[in-house]
């Protein structure tokens, strides 16, 4: 999963900005460590995330790596969402 969440950013063009601003990275390592939560909190785990980073001007960026995770790892049943 983790490879596959760092693969998706340096395709999609965010390695810059992950780079350059420390909160857009944290948004990320942190949707990378949802697995590490248990089943049932991955969801309001995920939601928190997004809804911390709404009011960032960089958001609009990271929006389409948040429907990845969401169409891939969470809908997708990858590891769950009860």
């Amino acid at each position: 999963m983790l490879q596959g969440m760092c693969r998706w950013t340096a395709v999609h063009g965010l390695t810059v900005l992950l780079r350059d601003c420390e909160e857009a990275g944290k948004a990320i390592r942190m949707c990378c460590a949802l697995p590490l939560l248990p089943a049932n909190r991955i969801v309001e785990a995920f939601d928190g995330i997004q809804e911390h980073t709404s009011d960032f001007e960089w958001h609009a960026q990271v929006q389409p790596f948040y429907s990845y995770v969401q169409r891939t790892w969470i809908l997708g049943k990858v590891y769950g969402s009860s």
